[in-house]
């Protein structure tokens, strides 16, 4: 498990490496978002469903904190604000205890051995585009 995500760490400092090489015409944002759409789609086929809400708030998020980072979750304007309570568990208003079901955990699980694979495809391809160029 650590290996996995060691190796993606890896291959974001490789890009991130790239990017400032290449800034003009490389956009890490999008090569990340390339390559991780999959675990927005797992993330949906992994929601537990009640009215359909949280579902349909499994997105890229809107934060631009990092150039070289993208977050994948529950957007909370969207109707996503109790992903939480659906991932960990939560006590009801009625004081029993209804238990968590870790779905976002799992769905990071499944996707990132594929994450790993689709940046690693796509370093590659900017690898070799750019060693075209020279």
């Amino acid at each position: 498990m650590a290996q996995i995500d060691n190796e993606i760490n890896l291959i974001v400092k490789k890009l991130k490496s790239l990017e400032f090489k290449y800034s003009a015409e490389i956009k890490t944002k999008r090569v990340l978002k390339k390559a991780s759409r999959i675990v927005v789609d797992k993330l949906k086929d992994n929601t537990p469903v009640d009215t359909g809400e949280l579902k349909k708030s499994m997105e890229f998020l809107p934060l631009n904190r990092s150039k070289s980072s993208v977050f994948v979750g529950p957007n909370y304007r969207k109707g996503g604000s109790h992903a939480h309570l659906v991932e960990y568990g939560h006590i009801a208003k009625n004081g029993k205890r209804v238990e968590g079901n870790p779905f976002i955990f799992k769905s990071y699980e499944q996707t990132k051995g594929q994450v790993l694979v689709n940046l690693t495809n796509e370093l590659k391809l900017l690898q070799d585009k750019f060693e075209k160029q020279l």
